[in-house]
């Protein structure tokens, strides 16, 4: 039996999805997808992409190697003291923006942008060491017009280590040269328009006046699939499985507001519709939600629900 870790890569055998695997459990692996879905998945129905099938069928050879620029250079021999901003293309006018940690540590952050003559708080969060974290925020390509100057606040640590001083830098991202090229980006290559913020340029020795230290949560997301097999269910009677099924929901919904998840992706089938009603029947009657709908058809087909949570 192949073992999937954390991190590999691999494709879907009953479909044509590919993904990162970002958690194991039994014998449930759930995926990443390259649009940033994730998906549970028994790992009877995955299979493992190396990184010689890898080279072949991309578009780009891949040499692992040898970086393919000086700044992939950059990245790999000096992972210590630069971020970057990404901006996933949604379509021409949207953008989906990524926070991109190459430090080898973890940090926390405070994003800022200058309006006219005040700076105001864009996002903040917390970035694991080698990790990307999407912003929950969408930018509309004209906004960058409108802004002049970006400021970051950044925070380095590590456990039972000195902690390091707080840095900051103003930089500036200009939509002529931003939008000049779209690269690939992260670990599942999304594209778009990446910008490289090397923290060991200038910084500033002053703090910025403004009011960029409100709080901003990042946007985290589950799915999760109540199917029999899925669950490893064994049993026979509908009234039994439909029971467990409702557990592991409470279970999970539970779940996802002690851990402040933006939203839940909930598969449980088309069926005889019973367990749909139930579940939507508890989300009616929640004060932690703020609405619910079926989830996108192309991905899940008639049988799962979106749920967003309130803030």
């Amino acid at each position: 039996m192949t073992e999937f870790l954390k991190g590999d890569k691999v494709r879907m055998l009953r479909s044509s999805e590919e993904g990162e695997v970002v958690k194991v459990s039994g014998n449930i692996i759930e995926i990443e997808t390259a649009d940033g879905f994730v998906i549970p998945v028994v790992t009877a129905d995955l299979a493992k992409v190396s990184r010689e099938e890898e080279k072949f069928f991309r578009n780009q050879p891949v040499d692992y190697s040898k970086p393919k620029s000086a700044e992939e250079s950059l990245f790999i021999n000096h992972f210590k003291d630069a971020v970057s901003l990404a901006f996933e293309e949604i379509n021409e006018m949207k953008l989906r923006p990524w926070f991109i940690n190459h430090f080898d540590a973890e940090v926390l952050f405070v994003l800022s942008v200058k309006e006219g003559k005040v700076f105001t708080n864009m996002a903040s969060g917390q970035c694991g060491k080698g990790e990307e974290v999407r912003l929950d925020k969408e930018f509309k390509k004209s906004e960058f017009e409108n802004w002049s100057k970006w400021h970051l606040q950044l925070l380095v640590f590590k456990k039972e280590k000195e902690v390091s001083l707080p840095m900051q830098l103003e930089f500036s991202l200009k939509a002529s040269k931003l939008f000049k090229e779209k690269e690939n980006f992260g670990k599942l290559q999304r594209k778009g328009y990446v910008r490289l913020i090397d923290l060991k340029e200038k910084q500033l020795e002053e703090p910025v006046k403004g009011n960029y230290f409100e709080p901003q949560f990042l946007y985290k997301e589950k799915t999760i699939d109540l199917h029999a097999g899925s669950l490893g269910i064994q049993e026979n009677k509908p009234d039994l499985i439909l029971e467990q099924q409702l557990a592991a929901f409470q279970k999970e919904f539970d779940n996802a507001i002690a851990n402040d998840l933006t939203e839940l992706t909930v598969i449980h089938g088309v069926g005889n519709g019973v367990l749909r009603t139930k579940i939507h029947k508890q989300l009616a009657n929640s004060e932690h939600v703020e609405w619910f709908k079926d989830a996108q058809k192309e991905k899940f087909g008639y049988g799962a629900t979106l749920v967003h949570f309130k803030a």
